[in-house]
């Protein structure tokens, strides 16, 4: 039986031959083959039928196997395969590791800028606008930024709380009212905001109720200097532009009705746009607690309530009879009857009239509420807020028509046309 060499055990032996060469018998020895002659030789002896080979080299077949041979033949063992190939890494090209290496830099680089963005505050704007700003008393400064973030003075209002504790004065911020501006330096700030709130030097300016946008302007540019037609043209053009949840029903662009009539103190740093947003401010605070529930039962918006209130601040010469006023025109309203107020002619017309003659009822414009029913687009005036409370809650009374009869200011109020003509005459007569 043919013995099985594994391949690595063959190689071994030839490396083995080769370090041992076989020695070349010595003369006069008799190989052992040859002493004992061939198989072919014994088996003629046997059987002479098989011819004899012709003499060849011996081969390792030919050759008797010893006993050793006999017993390797009989023992099998099994292949030991050789360890597996060690899996070689792809080397990165080097453009490849160059654009890593670029993305890695950028990276920290935009990190640095927005780390330096977030402490410091974005760049200040060529003109920043004054902002006026009331920190009230408890605030974190966590809760300061996120104020002062809302009033666009920081970009971040985790900047600022960070640059406050790296500096050690996020305990030392004080309350108060501050007049600051849009997107203010971080540094300037914070040393502001702890020194605490400053009186800063300003002019006192009143609006009275019952004034309109021009009257305001006029009023603002006399005593502080500011350009009258500037802040006219902000109040009467641009309401689109300063963002308060009241105006979110007022359809047109102007700001008439909502400067809330009453003393300030204008600082010399304020602009046009500062004195608008502080009386929009204050109108805020003043009709925070009103009942606006009222006007949604009655299918009125904010606006409509404003704009009635400015007709009562027209109108109305004596307190008393403000909800009187109201009702009057809210049961014109709806019964579907105009309101022919001429407060709302005077408005509408190109000049001031101390007295209206009957071409003026005549004239065409949004506001005649002789020609057109309804109420006018928008407030006549802005009222104070006496007249607004009236236009939330008008008197309970089937009155339709009122007249001036006395020179104190005093109206008398009818159910009926004919009561009106009658009520009319006396007042002349007297």
């Amino acid at each position: 039986m043919k013995r099985y060499v594994p391949k690595h055990a063959r190689a071994r032996e030839l490396e083995a031959d080769a370090e041992h060469p076989a020695q070349e018998p010595a003369e006069g020895a008799v190989h052992p083959e040859t002493a004992a002659g061939s198989s072919w030789e014994r088996d003629a002896s046997a059987d002479s039928i098989h011819p004899q080979p012709e003499e060849s080299a011996p081969t390792a077949s030919s050759q008797p196997p010893d006993a050793n041979a006999a017993e390797a033949e009989e023992e099998y063992h099994e292949p030991i395969p050789a360890p597996p190939p060690e899996p070689t890494r792809p080397k990165r090209s080097r453009a490849r590791r160059v654009i890593t290496g670029v993305v890695a830099i950028t990276s920290i680089i935009l990190v640095i800028v927005a780390a330096v963005f977030i402490i410091r505050g974005l760049p200040g704007q060529s003109k920043p606008r004054a902002v006026e700003v009331e920190i009230p008393r408890g605030l974190n400064a966590q809760q300061i930024g996120e104020l002062l973030k809302g009033k666009k003075v920081v970009s971040s209002a985790v900047g600022f709380k960070l640059y406050a504790e790296l500096n050690g004065v996020s305990n030392k911020l004080q309350p108060g009212k501050y007049v600051l501006r849009e997107n203010m330096e971080y540094k300037d700030l914070i040393a502001l905001l702890a020194r605490g709130p400053e009186r800063e030097k300003g002019t006192e300016v009143t609006i009275p109720e019952g004034f309109t946008i021009r009257e305001v302007a006029e009023r603002v540019g006399a005593d502080t200097g500011m350009d009258p037609m500037e802040l006219a043209i902000l109040a009467g053009t641009k309401a689109k532009e300063f963002r308060y949840d009241f105006l979110q029903s007022n359809p047109t662009g102007s700001l008439e009705g909502y400067l809330f009539p009453k003393t300030y103190v204008i600082p010399e740093s304020a602009d046009q746009r500062w004195v608008i947003d502080r009386m929009l401010s204050q109108f805020q605070k003043e009709t925070a607690g009103l009942d606006w529930a009222s006007a949604n039962k009655r299918g009125l918006t904010v606006h409509e309530i404003v704009t009635i209130a400015s007709l009562i601040e027209r109108e109305a010469r004596l307190p008393s009879e403000r909800p009187l006023i109201s009702a009057v025109i809210a049961n014109r309203l709806r019964i579907g009857k105009r309101l022919e107020i001429d407060a709302t002619v005077q408005y509408g017309l190109p000049e001031w009239k101390d007295h209206l003659t009957l071409d003026d009822l005549k004239v065409d414009t949004p506001y005649n509420t002789y020609l057109r029913a309804g109420l006018p687009p928008g407030p006549i005036a802005n009222p104070g807020l006496p007249a607004i409370r009236a236009a939330l809650r008008p008197a309970k009374v089937k009155y339709l028509y009122y007249v001036l009869t006395e020179s104190s200011g005093k109206h008398t109020f009818t159910n009926t046309y004919s009561e009106f003509l009658r009520a009319k005459a006396n007042s002349k007569a007297r």
